[in-house]
């Protein structure tokens, strides 16, 4: 095998440790979630990490640090204290919620505002997110993100949450609407609720918020054409660097429907293609269709299917988002 200098092994032990921690932590989320299948598969794999990491320090001489893969008590997401935001408007670059009625509006932007405490988005995406609407028929809602040109040929980053005022007009259309386009959908995990949409398109936002804050490359990118440019004033480097954001910044292998997808995927210990009918079954022919709608759909399931209702595979989806946001 591999030959290690003390450096090398050591620095794979603390990897080995790191491993360790993350499925231990997993052990506690899904006991706390009652996943007893889930949970025994990864007492089974720590069992082998734990003989794979012992193996490893007698091989290299080095002491086991056992101390290290001891975790700490995870802290209940439902006790986590909000950010004291108060106003969507303190956090968001604009919100015109036109030509939907008052009382539905207010409710739409009080949810937003539970949204920004629990799950705030990372990076400048939040402070520059439009919350807006269009009097679209081809769409509940849609989240618009990346470079663009605009009628006077300058660069600009879009970045909207657009909800259709047409079929969000007012509650009893938005609940009828959601209804029926659930049931469409044919999943196991669905709900009426009216504001199902804000909460889908607002997790395409914290998933895009996400691949930036865990990429820098894409951090750079961002911070330096972030404004308005022309576009004769860009040169070929220019534009592969902001071709190259547009891309990575949503299909990234670091943001979180990614992330969730590979991990409830090994947990489950299936395959590609028996996910994928997990996906189908559990959250919908929609939720099938790529990794991002797959979260956004588990999203909105996580908030409104009332916990009583919950698949495991909800509960699990819930217990990977939790961990991930909280950074345990």
């Amino acid at each position: 095998g591999k030959i290690y200098d003390t450096y090398e092994a050591t620095q794979k032990q603390r990897y080995m440790e790191r491993q360790m921690r993350e499925t231990q932590r997993r052990i506690v989320g899904y006991e706390a979630a009652g996943l007893e299948d889930a949970k025994t598969a990864m007492e089974i794999k720590l069992s082998r990490q734990r003989e794979a990491y012992k193996d490893f320090s007698n091989a290299v001489n080095i002491r086991p640090k056992w101390e290290r893969i001891r975790i700490y008590d995870i802290i209940d997401p439902t006790t986590i204290k909000d950010r004291g935001i108060k106003s969507a408007r303190e956090v968001f670059a604009k919100v015109r919620l036109n030509n939907i009625e008052k009382s539905f509006a207010e409710k739409i932007e009080e949810r937003l505002v539970d949204l920004a405490n629990k799950y705030p988005i990372p990076g400048s995406i939040e402070e520059s997110l439009n919350i807006i609407t269009r009097k679209a028929k081809s769409y509940i809602g849609v989240f618009e993100h990346g470079f663009s040109v605009n009628s006077k040929n300058e660069l600009y980053l879009k970045n909207n949450l657009v909800l259709s005022n047409h079929y969000l007009k007012d509650e009893a259309k938005a609940s009828a609407v959601q209804l029926a386009e659930l049931k469409g959908r044919k999943a196991k995990n669905y709900s009426s609720n009216p504001l199902w949409t804000v909460d889908h398109e607002y997790a395409h936002a914290l998933d895009r918020g996400y691949a930036i804050h865990n990429n820098k490359d894409l951090q750079n990118i961002l911070e330096k054409y972030q404004g308005t440019t022309k576009l004769l004033d860009l040169d070929r480097d220019d534009i592969n660097a902001i071709n190259l954001f547009n891309k990575e910044s949503a299909l990234s292998d670091n943001n979180l429907s990614n992330t969730i997808y590979k991990n409830m995927m090994n947990d489950l210990g299936i395959s590609s293609s028996e996910m994928e009918r997990r996906v189908l079954e559990e959250f919908g022919n929609y939720a099938s269709t790529d990794v991002a709608e797959f979260f956004a759909e588990g999203f909105a399931a996580m908030i409104y299917v009332p916990d009583k209702d919950k698949t495991d595979f909800l509960k699990m989806f819930e217990n990977n988002l939790n961990r991930l946001i909280r950074g345990d």
